[in-house]
């Protein structure tokens, strides 16, 4: 690239040329500025239509070449339907969301279902609660229907009234099983029949069993041990506020003044008695032993109808002195943790049931198929009270005003919600314990 000098001869050329028209430009300003004023606006007014002109005419122009390229384009898109106007709204679909959300909540509810099962480890399946405790099952006994439906202050014996009925041959099933068992003890007399927790069917048992060993000709006595809260009068022509096993540990009465015989043919009974001011100061073993020794002296068979074993140690003690202690498991009315702190009780006082009876079974339509049985209402028996069942008014619930039996107890499910510390630490040993079967099968 070259550089000129400023006296180069090119460059004073251009120079000049460009002072001229300067010189041309001013003499034409100071022309326009000499024009009146109308004159100038006039020029000024000219150039901006000329120019409004030019630019008008440049879109005229583009606008023909566009209008002959849409004319001259062929177009590539037809109509293969018409647009036809809906009768309903597109979205949502009802019945497709509402069958979504009904099976939703279904398989959700289910395993919600099963979830809190598994926390509180309610039995359900007599088998794994057989293999659970190691203790052989002697019987499983079906929902009682025909007893549900009698009212509270009706006497209705169930396997008087209704002798073909599905539970009675059940329970006679039991009384085979039960000769069995007595046959390995010494005496094989006495039977003690209990339970974890109260709403186990206990007495419907110990009643219905009496009756139908009775009924073979036996001659039967019936204790009800359960001075706290007995409910046998639903199943005997008897007074609820009698004398009876109470008044005979207090030392007023003589046990066989107070006997009640031939409530049944071949069965006699010896009821609770009235409540006492200090029913766990009555059960000391040798007041007890006196009255099953004369008992089993005196009957071919004795069945003593207990209090459940975790709200107080009657049951233990008077297992000692029986010789076969029948163990009554309800279904989905008493956990696995609680079965088995039952257990615990019985092994720290050296004895151990002889056997279990599974009671209120409704099979599962998924493990065991549709019952011919059908499906039964189980309401008898105790409600579910305190911790264990509020089996009265003191800390494990005894003490419980007779005359206020029928007042309405609290659902179960409320008794976990307000003892949340509880319902964790069974739910901790529960997963703890499938754990460890699970870690045991692998290892297997």
């Amino acid at each position: 690239m070259q550089r000129y000098a400023p006296a180069h001869p090119a460059i004073r050329a251009i120079d000049a040329s460009l002072a001229e028209l300067k010189s041309e430009y001013q003499d034409i300003a100071d022309q326009i500025k000499a024009l009146p004023g109308d004159q100038l606006e006039y020029f000024k007014n000219s150039q901006t239509v000329e120019l409004d002109a030019k630019l008008y005419s440049g879109l005229v122009e583009y606008a023909q070449k566009l209008e002959l390229a849409k004319a001259g384009t062929v177009g590539n898109v037809s109509v293969i339907d018409r647009a036809v106007m809906p009768v309903g709204p597109f979205y949502p679909n009802k019945v497709k969301e509402i069958s979504i959300a009904g099976l939703l909540g279904f398989v959700l509810g289910l395993l919600g279902a099963h979830l809190f099962g598994r926390i509180l480890g309610n039995v359900r399946d007599p088998k794994r609660l057989e293999l659970a405790l190691g203790t052989k099952m002697l019987a499983i006994l079906p929902v009682a229907n025909e007893q549900t439906t009698q009212a509270d202050d009706q006497v209705f014996m169930l396997s008087k009234e209704k002798p073909n009925a599905t539970s009675v041959e059940s329970l006679r099933s039991l009384r085979v099983a039960l000769q069995f068992s007595l046959l390995e003890k010494e005496r094989q007399k006495v039977i003690l029949i209990t339970s974890a927790v109260p709403g186990q069917g206990k007495s419907f048992i110990s009643s219905n069993l009496a009756y139908l060993i009775a009924a073979s000709g036996k001659k039967t006595l019936l204790i009800d041990a359960d001075i706290r809260k007995t409910s046998l009068h639903k199943y005997f022509p008897i007074s609820r506020k009698g004398h009876g096993l109470s008044e005979v540990l207090q030392d007023k009465y003589e046990l066989e003044s107070l006997l009640i015989p031939n409530v049944y043919p071949n069965l006699d009974m010896v009821p609770a008695g009235r409540p006492a001011p200090n029913p766990g100061e009555l059960f000391v073993e040798g007041k007890l032993h006196q009255i099953v020794n004369w008992a089993a002296d005196n009957y071919d068979i004795v069945i003593v109808d207990s209090p459940p074993v975790l709200p107080v140690n009657d049951s233990v003690v008077l297992s000692r002195l029986c010789d076969v202690t029948m163990f009554v498991v309800r279904q989905e009315k008493v956990s696995l943790h609680e079965v088995e702190e039952a257990y615990e009780l019985f092994n720290k006082a050296g004895v151990m049931p002889d056997g279990m009876v599974f009671n209120g079974f409704v099979p599962s339509r998924v493990r065991y198929g549709v019952s011919k049985y059908g499906y039964y209402a189980y309401k008898y028996g105790y409600g579910r009270y305190g911790r264990y069942g509020r089996y009265g008014a003191d800390a494990y619930g005894y003490g419980l005003d007779p005359d206020k039996d029928n007042a309405q107890q609290p659902p179960s499910l409320m008794i976990w919600i307000k003892n949340p510390k509880r319902l964790l630490q069974i739910g901790s040993k529960t997963l703890q314990k499938q754990f460890t079967r699970l870690l045991s099968r692998f290892r297997r």
